[in-house]
C-alpha cells in the first residue's frame, strides 16, 4: 500500500524526515518511571510534523528500542463513517523511509475471528492520514516492527466493545505488542481555552474514564479520534490487575509548537497505559515463532561466526569488540543460550537472560560465560580453538510460573530459584538427555541446592521458591 499524505502531513523526502524525527525524539525525554513498566499502549496526535511531531515524539520515546514485534495503529477516516472497522488487504507499506511489513498472520485472525466486527478493505484508508502519520515514528524507533493499521469505524457516540474484546482475546497477552490510539485534541479554540479544555479531557483519559468521555460524546470538540480512544480504553480495562495505570506524558498545542498562539489552535497529548512487569507473558503465536526462527536461521553462519570469536577471546583474555550489525532481526532484544562442545562433547554452557540486550549482543555475552563463568570444565587452551563447536538457543521470555501441574508445565528450559541459588536446567539438556518434566524439575532443584522433590506444591509454596520456563528456539 502506497502512502497516502507524504509530502503534505509530513516530507516527502526520506533525509527531511529522518532529520525531523531525530531533532524531535533528542527533545523528548524517557520517564523514569515507566523504564521497567510493561507498556501497552498510548493515545499519539496525527497533525502535520511541524505541528504535533514534537509531542508524538514523546510517546515514542518511551517506547524506543523495546522489544516490541507489531505496533496495531487504531485510526479512523475523516473522509466518511463506516458500519465496520477495517484492516488493510496489503501485506506491506511504503513510506518514503521504506517498505514497513504488515503483521499479516494477526490481520488475517482478528478478520476471522471478528465476522461482522472487521473487515479488509482498502477504502477508509484512501487519503487518510490518522495512522499514516505515525508510520515513519515506528521504522525509526522500532525498526523491526510490524504494524497493523485498523480503521475504527464511528457512529452515534457508541465505541465499538466488540473490537476490544476481540483484540483483547487475540493479543492481550502479548507483550510483544504495542497499540496506538491516533487523535488530536480540541480543534481551533483560543490558546488558554484549548489548555484548559485539553487538560482536563487528558485528565479523563489517564484516569480512564471512559464514561466521562462518553457523556461529553464525539461532538464536543474534546478530541477527533474519540472511537480510537474509546477503544483503547475498553481493551485496557479488560486487564484485571490493580497496578495498571494511566501515565500522563507530555501535551502542547499547535500554539505552542508553531510559535503562534494569536489564532484558534489543535491540542496534543500522549498519555501512556502499562502493567506492571510479568502481567503479559510475552507469548507469540506457533507461526510467529516459526518466522523468527527461520529469520534467525537465515544468518546462522553469522551468529555462530560471532558466538566463536567471543569464545577465542574469551580463552585469550581479551574483550571482544562489538560488530557492526546491519540485519534489524539480529537486533531484537532476546536471551540466549550458548553450548560449547568438545571432542563431541558439551565442555561449557553461558546464558545470557536479561533481555535487555540486542539478540547478538546477548550472543557475545553468552558465549564468554561458557568460558569465564562455567566452572565445571577446564578452560580449552588456545591451540584447540578451532576444534570448538558451538550451538546457539534464542530465549524469547522467560515465564514466572505460580501454580503448576507437573504433566500440564509448558516450557523448553526450567529455571528453580530459592534462597540459596538457582538451578537452570537448559532445553538443549532436555532434548539430548531424555529428560520428562518430573526429572528436568528434580534436576533444577538440585541445581538451585535444595532437596530433589523441591517442586512439589506444598513445599514450593513453603520456601518460597520460584519456578520459571524458558521459551526460545533452537538456531
Amino acid at each position: 500500500f502506497w502512502n497516502q499524505v507524504a509530502g503534505s502531513f509530513y516530507p516527502s523526502d526520506s533525509e527531511t524526515i529522518k532529520s525531523m524525527i531525530s531533532d524531535y525524539l533528542q527533545k523528548a525525554k524517557k520517564l523514569s518511571e515507566l523504564e521497567k513498566r510493561d507498556l501497552v499502549g498510548m493515545t499519539a496526535p496525527h497533525a502535520g510534523y511541524q505541528y504535533s511531531g514534537p509531542v508524538a515524539a514523546w510517546g515514542y520515546k518511551q517506547i524506543e528500542g523495546r522489544n516490541i514485534s507489531t505496533v496495531v495503529i487504531l485510526g479512523f477516516s475523516h473522509h466518511g463513517f463506516y458500519p465496520y472497522s477495517a484492516v488493510l488487504p496489503y501485506d506491506s507499506y511504503r513510506t518514503p523511509l521504506g517498505t514497513v511489513p504488515v503483521d499479516t498472520e494477526l490481520r488475517d485472525k482478528l478478520v476471522e475471528k471478528g465476522k461482522g466486527i472487521i473487515v479488509a478493505n482498502k477504502t477508509p484508508f484512501m487519503g487518510e492520514h490518522s495512522m499514516e502519520v505515525h508510520i515513519p515514528f515506528i521504522q525509526t524507533v522500532l525498526p523491526q516492527a510490524r504494524i497493523l493499521p485498523i480503521a475504527v469505524e464511528g457512529r452515534g457516540g457508541k465505541i465499538d466493545e466488540g473490537l476490544a474484546k476481540l483484540l483483547f482475546e487475540t493479543i492481550g497477552g502479548r507483550k510483544d505488542i504495542f497499540v496506538v490510539a491516533s487523535t488530536d485534541l480540541s480543534h481551533y479554540t483560543p490558546y488558554e481555552d484549548a489548555n484548559q479544555t485539553d487538560k482536563e479531557t487528558l485528565k479523563w483519559i489517564t484516569e480512564m474514564n471512559l464514561q466521562k468521555i462518553v457523556e461529553e460524546g464525539p461532538g464536543a470538540n474534546r478530541m477527533c479520534g474519540y472511537y480510537p480512544v474509546g477503544v483503547l480504553l475498553n481493551f485496557f480495562s479488560l486487564y484485571n490487575n490493580k497496578d495498571k495505570k494511566g501515565t500522563m506524558v507530555y501535551y502542547a498545542n499547535s500554539g505552542d509548537t508553531s510559535g503562534d498562539k494569536t489564532r484558534g489552535v489543535v491540542g496534543y497529548g500522549v498519555v501512556m497505559f502499562s502493567l506492571p512487569p510479568g502481567t503479559r507473558t510475552g507469548e507469540v503465536t506457533q507461526g510467529e515463532k516459526e518466522k523468527f526462527s527461520a529469520l534467525l536461521t537465515n544468518y546462522k553462519d553469522l551468529i555462530n561466526s560471532i558466538a566463536k570469536k567471543s569464545i577465542e577471546d574469551a580463552i585469550l583474555g581479551k574483550e571482544t569488540e562489538i560488530p557492526e550489525i546491519k540485519e534489524e532481526v539480529l537486533k531484537q532484544k532476546m536471551g540466549s543460550i550458548v553450548n560449547i562442545y568438545l571432542d563431541g562433547r558439551i565442555y561449557g554452557t553461558g546464558a545470557e537472560l536479561s533481555f535487555e540486550l540486542p539478540f547478538f549482543r546477548s550472543v557475545i555475552e553468552s558465549a564468554r560465560k561458557t568460558i569465564l563463568s562455567d566452572s565445571r570444565y577446564p578452560t580449552p587452551s588456545p591451540d584447540r580453538v578451532g576444534e570448538i563447536e558451538v550451538e546457539v538457543y534464542a530465549i524469547s521470555n522467560i515465564q514466572q510460573i505460580e501454580d503448576f501441574q507437573v504433566e500440564t508445565l509448558e516450557g523448553d528450559g526450567i529455571i528453580v530459584k530459592g534462597k540459596k541459588g538457582e538451578g537452570i536446567v537448559f532445553p538443549q539438556e532436555m532434548d539430548k538427555m531424555g529428560w520428562n518434566k518430573e526429572e528436568a524439575l528434580q534436576m533444577g532443584c538440585r541445581r538451585a541446592n535444595l532437596g530433589v522433590d523441591c517442586y512439589k506444591q506444598n513445599n514450593f509454596r513453603a520456601e518460597g521458591l520460584k519456578l520459571e520456563v524458558l521459551k526460545g528456539e533452537k538456531i
